[in-house]
């Protein structure tokens, strides 16, 4: 058994999508002995609180059955087993911006019409920022799952 494992350890490639994917989840979360400026720095913690925040109040959302009915996958959550869900969520929300508020008007979810134009107002041109450096990373992604 143990030269079973020796054989598969040294022979072990590492994944090209798991690699992208990491690439994905990693991008606003530098290492702590990274070499960016702190501008940067501070940039991806922006980032990565913006992220945080969508996936919240996705989640919040999602809780309601008329919103999961109304909308279906405009408010898809990211879930970290899957590749590139973060990448999901953040371009179906941007794509699907004007679907989302007209359904709250139409389901007279106020709150929630109000959150989703505060996060908007707060967080696009990151959202934005985010889908144009992701979606190579996606590409390529895709291309080795088909």
């Amino acid at each position: 058994m143990a030269d079973l494992i020796d054989f598969f350890s040294e022979n072990h490639s590492r994944c090209s999508a798991h690699m992208l994917s990491t690439i994905e989840k990693r991008l606003t979360l530098p290492y702590k002995k990274s070499k960016l400026s702190i501008d940067i720095r501070t940039l991806c913690q922006e980032a990565a609180v913006s992220l945080k925040e969508l996936h919240s109040f996705i989640v919040e959302a999602r809780k309601d059955s008329l919103v999961r009915e109304e909308l279906g996958t405009a408010l898809r959550r990211s879930v970290t087993t899957r590749f590139l869900t973060r990448f999901d969520m953040v371009s179906n929300y941007l794509t699907s911006a004007e679907r989302i508020s007209e359904a709250f008007t139409k389901l007279r979810l106020s709150t929630l019409a109000n959150q989703h134009k505060e996060l908007l107002e707060k967080h696009q041109p990151i959202f934005e920022a985010y889908v144009r450096v992701v979606q190579h990373v996606n590409k390529f992604i895709y291309k080795l799952e088909v």
